[in-house]
């Protein structure tokens, strides 16, 4: 019962603020610690999945937001746009009432294709005219789902057929590079025609030498990959129009620096400072 009072109190704090959201960053409350931050959502297959690894790129990214925006991995190992197209077909149902209520995310990448690009003799391959389909789809869902949100295309990354040598699963896949670079192709061609930011992650890569280096099986990305594409994210955010508001460089810090609290007197701490605007209730002389 206890807990129950302790949830229903923080829903009934934080709805009465976020109404108020301009100023929920600059006051010492729960809906201030929880909900004021702009939400980046990293929508994808095992590459993204696996971008929340030590080092990972997502990991590497969500890095330079601390403080600043929540990152969310919502990566999924072996799905296609055949299984990621439903998810956001729910999640459209949701926002329009007939489920959970979510937080309006400000930026979301799409980074499917790496599955979608096996032959036709996997269970994981989708035609590439229905990868064109879902991939439009998807955009669409996103901005339908949460209006003025940022949408990043992702292609798929090339793909090492010598690495294949002993992994059954991926030399029975049907993957190959020239595969992989149709349906990067039209990962662009759809990102052009929805009008999103896209991540040319395939032509990218194979325009420098080492490339293969940037892979660990062949098909998922190595410690080098994931630093590439790290780097990669951060280039568009600070550079495309639509997406550089995001720039976690350019951002505000969640709630003041530590040394908004103190006086200082030359070297001397002389006093930690209340809140602004009167929450200076545990002020220390």
């Amino acid at each position: 019962r206890i807990r129950l009072g302790a949830l229903l109190f923080v829903v009934q704090v934080y709805s009465e603020e976020w109404s108020n959201q301009d100023d929920i960053c600059n006051k010492p409350s729960v809906a201030g610690l929880i909900g004021s931050r702009p939400q980046l959502y990293f929508f994808g297959d095992s590459i993204t999945e696996y971008g929340g690894n030590m080092n990972g790129w997502v990991t590497l990214v969500s890095e330079k937001y601390v403080r600043r925006a929540d990152v969310f991995n919502r990566g999924y190992s072996g799905y296609s746009t055949a299984h990621a197209r439903p998810i956001l077909e729910g999640l459209a149902a949701d926002r329009q009432g007939t489920g959970v209520s979510h937080r309006h995310p400000v930026l979301a990448t799409i980074f499917f294709g790496a599955n979608d690009s096996c032959g036709p003799e996997s269970f994981q391959w989708v035609p590439i005219e229905i990868f064109s389909l879902n991939l439009a789809a998807m955009i669409r869902l996103l901005r339908e789902a949460y209006p003025g949100v940022v949408t990043v295309v992702i292609t798929p990354p090339p793909v090492d057929e010598a690495k294949f040598a002993g992994l059954s699963w991926l030399q029975q896949s049907g993957r190959t590079l020239g595969r992989a670079a149709s349906y990067a192709a039209e990962a662009v061609k759809v990102a052009l025609e929805e009008g999103s930011p896209y991540i040319d992650l395939f032509s990218s890569m194979v325009q420098r030498e080492d490339w293969k280096g940037m892979l660990s099986d062949g098909l998922h990305l190595s410690p080098a990959g994931d630093t590439f594409l790290a780097r990669l994210f951060l280039d568009l955010v600070r550079r495309h129009p639509d997406a550089s508001p995001f720039n976690p460089d350019n951002m505000a810090s969640h709630f003041p620096p530590f040394g908004a609290f103190m006086d200082v007197d030359h070297t001397t701490i002389t006093r930690l400072c209340e809140w602004p605007d009167g929450h200076g209730q545990y002020c220390v002389e």
